[in-house]
């Protein structure tokens, strides 16, 4: 798999640290949009980074970056929208 972890644009993430320690998403800041996390789809870590398929709920999928140099959010992919 390519790794991302240089792409994609800075978007504000509201994250939760539950008893791993490590931040999940909970919500979105996009655009001046704000949307909620309704479910983490899919996680995984690659080199650089921490990644995060999720739905909000306005339907959208993103695809997420938590940067392990910065610990800053990136929004990797376009936004799709679920039929």
């Amino acid at each position: 798999m390519r790794s991302h972890h240089d792409e994609g644009l800075p978007i504000e993430v509201v994250a939760y640290s539950g008893s791993s320690g490590e931040e999940e998403p909970r919500q979105l800041r996009l655009a001046g949009r704000s949307s909620a996390v309704e479910r983490i789809l899919d996680r995984w870590r690659e080199p650089g980074g921490r990644y995060f398929r999720v739905l909000t709920d306005d339907r959208h999928v993103h695809l997420l970056v938590c940067r392990d140099a910065d610990l800053s959010w990136r929004l990797v992919v376009e936004p799709r929208k679920l039929r």
